[in-house]
């Protein structure tokens, strides 16, 4: 059942990288715009983008068990990967947190939506780094790669 699960992690994960940029998308058409419908779209396309991206943290998890089928991976460099994985998941959160706060506020509306855009645009930065060490496990240290016999 892990195997299975942590198969799921490498389609999993384009979920994140591609609905934080569709959300922030959607919020700086938002401010430009100052329409209502685009915050709406965005508040519900970041729940299920946090909802996703502990799906997929959690994933994640597993797959580290699964990680060193045929090649040795490093813990440490699994490790970062994590650390950092943790800090986006945190950093998305907040960012939910404070869009909801925006979303209900009836003082300070703004500074709460900006303070909701900085996470947000950090999220996408994380997002991207992850993204990145990932890729450098699969690519460079051969995580999760099963080695077949030539025929």
């Amino acid at each position: 059942m892990s195997e299975f699960v942590a198969s799921l992690h490498p389609p999993l994960v384009a979920f994140p990288f591609v609905l934080t940029w569709v959300v922030l998308s959607l919020e700086i058409y938002e401010l430009v715009k100052r329409d209502e419908t685009y915050s709406k779209l965005s508040l519900y396309l970041l729940n299920f983008t946090a909802v996703i991206t502990f799906i997929a943290y959690q994933s994640g998890h597993q797959a580290s068990q699964v990680a060193s089928q045929t090649f040795v991976v490093s813990d440490k460099d699994i490790g970062v990967h994590f650390l950092w994985a943790k800090i986006f998941l945190f950093v998305m959160i907040g960012a939910l947190v404070l869009k909801w706060v925006a979303f209900v506020a009836r003082f300070n509306r703004r500074l709460w939506q900006f303070l909701a855009f900085v996470f947000l645009s950090s999220a996408l930065a994380l997002v991207i780094y992850v993204g990145q060490l990932g890729g450098e496990l699969v690519f460079e240290h051969g995580a999760g790669v099963r080695a077949s016999l030539a025929k």
